[in-house]
């Protein structure tokens, strides 16, 4: 085993110990925090739906939607740093890939705790970032950082 592989499979191990034993903790109290929040302001016109350890779903009286709110660094957050580190990417990608579920996460906290006030609109945005941006972003992170990183290896034999 050459040094670069006993390199990823160390960060591997790493990052999943650190993931199953701080992340997933974090999530589930970051949840509970937005589940008591929930119930002190939730409207008459808005019922819950589902609730776990990781999200909530609520619907409106009277309509078949249900609108999701997903507490971030979730599985595709897992994958996609694992994705990074197995392409050995820079450092800046998994910074980006950080920052930006903190900020979908400010998103869909404050835009979800809104929407179930009775302003849907509120709910349709939290619903957005939580099933289609945050897990998008996640795996696009890994593919711009292969773009990245071919781009930079056909600089290299274009300059030789």
């Amino acid at each position: 085993m050459n040094k670069k592989t006993a390199f990823k499979l160390l960060s591997l191990v790493v990052f999943v110990l650190i993931y199953f034993k701080a992340v997933i903790p974090f999530r589930e109290i970051s949840m509970e925090e937005v589940k008591s929040k929930l119930t002190e302001t939730i409207s008459e016109e808005i019922k819950i739906y589902e609730q776990g350890a990781r999200g909530v779903t609520v619907y409106a009286v009277g309509s078949p939607q249900k609108y999701k709110a997903r507490i971030p660094f979730g599985m595709n957050f897992f994958i996609g740093i694992i994705g990074l580190i197995l392409i050995s990417a820079t450092k800046k990608f998994y910074y980006i890939e950080i920052g930006v579920q903190l900020i979908f996460g400010l998103i869909i906290v404050l835009s979800f705790l809104y929407g179930v006030k009775g302003n849907i609109s509120f709910l349709r945005i939290s619903d957005m970032a939580s099933v289609y941006f945050l897990p998008l972003s996640s795996l696009f992170m890994v593919v711009l950082a292969f773009i990245e990183k071919k781009t930079i290896k056909v600089k290299l034999i274009n300059e030789s």
